[in-house]
């Protein structure tokens, strides 16, 4: 019999105002991961994001203590 080391909750969350702002309501509503569009997922075309907003999302990350994060292009 396999045993667990962990499960995995986690829920598509919103990067309004910010990609940090998905790795803080996940960990707000109790998951222990992650799931993000890159872009708007309803267009083509995207901005590009800024070496800050990088900066932001991994302090965040590191902060929030979530285990996965899986991104998906749009």
């Amino acid at each position: 019999m396999m045993k667990a080391s962990h499960l995995n909750l986690g829920s598509h969350t919103s990067t309004a105002g910010g990609l940090e702002n998905a790795l803080l309501i996940a960990r707000k509503v109790g998951c222990t991961c992650v799931q993000l569009f890159s872009a708007n997922q309803r267009q083509w075309n995207a901005r590009p994001i800024s070496d800050e907003q990088v900066d932001l999302f991994h302090q965040t990350w590191q902060q929030t203590g979530l285990r996965e994060k899986v991104v998906h292009a749009s």
